[in-house]
């Protein structure tokens, strides 16, 4: 068991004043008596250190009591919690209160079924189907392992809402990546990953290939339990050597359960489909043909929407048209069920791992130019100010007139390259769509939502795969407002869908965006304040959309913009999905639910589902709150794992390329601090690299500023903030912990007295 030492203090300061002799504290972490030698010395470590930190204190006869002082304690115990929050799945130790008071852990409620999820720095939760979460700590989650679907207990305990695993109902990893290795006889695959077993031992013989050393792909065969502890798995192929992109993916898609091939019965399904829709089902539906309907996507993007607008004596009509994916998906078909499991498509700096078949997504899901195909449509009346007036919903068939890249929308509209005749044939509809989209802007962020203007790195790859540069993501001005005139109309489909659904009382998955993290927001206000962009705003008024925009646009424009964006982003919670109507808050939109992309996001094919059955039969339409309520909830989940798999391949791929620029200077700015350094973003390529506090020069000791805006230079009392222009040496590049460490060589120190001058 991994005792934990935020379990340990929490423990005892839930026993307010009176002490705890050992032997009990034990059991309430729940460890087993007699307690092994190692699990004792761990705790008494625990013990001790906690008592150098004046948190605890050690009493005659081995017994232990929390401090008085519990602001100190809160204050500690909210400093793990912040460490924890960036392992996967963890938001912070879900109660009511702080530490609450009360006798052993007791059951609240009848077991619950959900996904085993553990971090890389041993924290845990089970993801629950309706939704929740719950902690787990080492002794609870029994022979679990990452990724298993479980049932578990439910209780109160320590740190709020807590599970025990009672069995694992399947296991959610069916392959292992690691070193191969022989040692004492035996073949064994070493994953080097705290959230799998230190290793697994081969069965059979290996390929002819394999050697010591090497990476491989293993089949698990044997996952451990109590009768028979040692987990075991069969070499499926060798990846290579280890470190290279390719060979990490491998393995970072095996941990986390993913893989590409769909199932022999999926793909059956999917090569059973029809070529072209059915003439008899096209004869059925709404022709929307006669329509100049468009795709505009990335150049590499799937077609799955379309739309089309015009001017009216009232303002605007306009036709958003979503590939009906629901047509050729029922519920419960094996295509249906590897999307559940999928939930979502993962896009990779050279791949995207899709939700559906390729057979599906390369044709009748896609809105081909020139060709017939099935649609699902919102289409609306706006007033020339943006605002609606009314809208109905079609089950039609269109065809697009063209399949347009944001480049291409940029060349027409403001001149990004010389358009073809063809392009510039599209202008009147382009200009009404970019015209009618500017409107619903400025509607939304009138109401308050926000515009988080945060700097994303984009891979160019060569025609062989390999990675050339990366750059900022929609960093010309032009590609942005392509972006997000697409953004604009789909947003306004998916309210209007959501409105539509609430007003009718009709259930179904929502995107629901609670408010921000208290302490997360003080942290940001804070910070916002000590550089003037938010003087006269209350703390206590401040979850507001519309009081964070006016701070935002404040800081625009200046070094600080994006730090500043991605620290409000840092303190939001994570949008989930949810049956539940609660709104979204940086919307500041009151119903809101995901419509526009059925082909990549299994909850958007649930809505195409309600909404067609809806179409179909108002009346005696009906839905199964149960069954929405673990999609949404496995949504979730797998959105989180995806995003957690694109982040850190992408992080594989910027330390690769950065591998072959070791020695060579860059220019850039801080974007960020931690507890090992200065984070610093290069202007070209666009790629964050890590300062150890002791590559900053010959000075020191360097600390961080108590609100993390800047490092300050103890002897000479001088200041590196936040926006702060450097140039760096690339010192060395770790692909595996997928980190590039730089020294730095040039900067503008400031004095206190100009470090306090930006807040003026």
């Amino acid at each position: 068991m991994d005792i934990r030492p935020e379990l340990v203090l929490r423990t005892l300061a839930s026993a307010g004043k009176r002490s705890i002799p050992s032997i009990e504290l034990a059991e309430r972490l729940g460890l087993s008596y007699p307690i092994p030698p190692q699990q004792a010395f761990s705790l008494r470590e625990i013990l001790e250190d906690l008592e150098a930190q004046g948190l605890v204190l050690r009493l005659p006869g081995g017994k232990w009591r929390a401090t008085s002082d519990r602001r100190r304690i809160k204050k500690w115990l909210e400093q793990r919690e912040k460490a924890l929050e960036d392992e996967e799945g963890f938001q912070g130790f879900q109660g009511e209160g702080f530490m609450p008071e009360g006798p052993e852990p007791f059951p609240v409620e009848p077991t619950q079924k959900g996904w085993v999820s553990m971090g890389s720095r041993g924290s845990a939760v089970v993801f629950l189907d309706d939704g929740r979460q719950a902690y787990l700590s080492g002794s609870a989650i029994g022979e679990a392992l990452h990724g298993d679907r479980v049932e578990v207990a439910l209780f109160h305990g320590p740190t709020g809402l807590e599970a025990f695993v009672l069995s694992s109902i399947e296991r959610g990893i069916k392959r292992v990546g690691g070193t191969l290795v022989h040692r004492g006889g035996l073949w064994r695959i070493e994953p080097h990953d705290p959230r799998l077993p230190p290793f697994f031992v081969v069965e059979g013989t290996p390929p002819l290939e394999a050697r010591h050393g090497l990476e491989v792909l293993g089949q698990i065969t044997h996952w451990p339990t109590a009768s028979d502890p040692i987990p075991r798995a069969r070499v499926l192929r060798v990846l290579g050597p280890r470190g290279s992109v390719a060979v990490e993916i491998d393995k970072l898609l095996a941990r986390e359960g993913i893989e590409s091939e769909f199932p022999p019965e999926a793909i059956a399904e999917a090569l059973a489909l029809p070529s072209a829709p059915d003439p008899a089902e096209i004869a059925r539906r709404v022709d929307l043909r006669e329509f100049c309907f468009v795709t505009i996507d990335p150049k590499d993007a799937r077609d799955h929407d379309a739309v089309w607008a015009t001017r009216t004596p009232k303002g605007y009509r306009v036709i958003v048209a979503i590939a009906d994916v629901s047509h050729y998906v029922p519920p419960g078909s094996a295509i249906d069920r590897e999307a559940f499991a999928r939930g979502c498509t993962i896009y990779l700096p050279d791949r995207a791992i899709p939700m559906l078949p390729y057979e599906l997504t390369s044709n009748l899901a896609s809105l081909l130019p020139e060709e017939d195909r099935l649609v699902l449509a919102v289409d609306a009346e706006l007033s020339r100010s943006g605002r609606l007036l009314s809208y109905t919903f079609v089950e039609g068939v269109i065809r697009s007139r063209a399949r347009l890249s944001y480049d291409d929308v940029a060349s027409v509209l403001w001149g990004k390259g010389i358009p073809s005749p063809e392009l510039s044939s599209f202008r009147t509809l382009l200009e009404t769509l970019y015209e009618l989209s500017s409107r619903i802007r400025n509607r939304r962020i009138a109401r308050g939502a926000l515009v988080l203007n945060i700097p994303e790195a984009k891979v160019l790859l060569d025609e062989h795969g390999e990675t050339q540069n990366f750059i900022e993501l929609k960093g010309d001005s032009r590609i942005r407002k392509a972006y997000e005139m697409v953004e604009d109309l789909m947003l306004l489909a998916n309210e209007i869908v959501a409105r539509h659904f609430f007003q009718e009382g009709i259930p179904t998955i929502r995107r629901i965006h609670h408010d921000p993290h208290p302490r997360k927001l003080t942290h940001f206000l804070e910070v916002a304040q000590a550089f003037g962009f938010a003087k006269e705003v209350d703390p206590q008024s401040a979850a507001s959309p519309k009081i964070l925009q006016g701070i935002l646009r404040r800081a625009a424009g200046t070094a600080l913009e994006g730090p500043l964006a991605y620290l409000l982003l840092r303190s939001m919670q994570q949008a989930i999905y949810a049956v539940e109507e609660s709104g979204h808050f940086a919307l500041a939109a009151p119903h809101y639910l995901h419509f526009t992309s059925p082909i990549r996001r299994y909850p958007d094919l649930v809505v195409h589902r309600t909404l067609r059955g809806w179409l179909r039969d108002p009346s005696g339409f009906a839905t199964s709150i149960s069954e929405l309520t673990l999609q949404a909830a496995n949504s979730s989940r797998t959105e989180r794992r995806a995003v957690g798999i694109e982040r850190e391949a992408l992080a594989l791929h910027q330390a690769s390329f950065m591998h072959n620029h070791v020695g060579e200077e860059f220019d850039g700015e801080v974007t960020g601090f931690s507890e090992l350094g200065v984070e610093v973003t290069l202007n070209s390529p666009f790629v964050t690299v890590l300062i150890p506090f002791n590559r900053l020069g010959d000075g020191g000791p360097y600390e961080l500023d108590p609100l993390r805006i800047a490092v300050v230079e103890q002897e000479k009392n001088k200041r590196l903030p936040l926006g702060a222009r450097v140039r760096v040496q690339i010192e060395s590049v770790s692909i595996e912990s997928r980190q590039t460490l730089a020294s730095l060589i040039e900067a503008e120190w400031l004095s206190q007295k100009r470090f306090r001058s930006l807040s003026r």
